[in-house]
């Protein structure tokens, strides 16, 4: 009885951490930025009128919108490089992601960015 409770204990804990890792790798992803090789912008919260700014400065084509470099002085939105690696927390059907930069100087930091910029690893080629 107490071999069989042990096999099923250890076949729990291991379907648990299957489970676990593919959830992590299935997150995993980068974010790109649709001009070869820029930077792009994250917020550094979520609150409206933040969002709204990063929205706004994700669809500008030449220069920032004034509310983006507000933004960026105040230091409510950042650049990071395209290709910065991330974990994704979960996937909707939002403009704005949230994410955790897994690289470089905001490494570990929940961030959001438009939803346009995210890659999802397993999904690239």
């Amino acid at each position: 009885m107490w071999v069989g409770a042990g096999i099923a204990f250890l076949v729990v804990g291991f379907v648990t951490a299957a489970l676990k890792w593919l959830g992590d790798y299935m997150s995993e992803g980068v974010l790109e930025s649709d001009t070869r090789g820029g930077d792009l912008l994250v917020a550094l919260s979520d609150d409206p009128p933040v969002s709204q700014a990063l929205l706004s400065g994700c669809h500008s084509k030449g220069a920032l919108p004034s509310s983006v470099s507000a933004m960026l002085a105040s230091g409510q939105l950042t650049e990071i490089p395209s290709g910065t690696k991330m974990q994704l927390e979960h996937w909707s059907n939002d403009a704005v992601e949230t994410m955790t930069i897994a690289e470089g100087m905001l490494k570990g930091r929940q961030v959001w960015a438009c939803q346009d910029q995210v890659a999802l690893l397993h999904a690239v080629s």
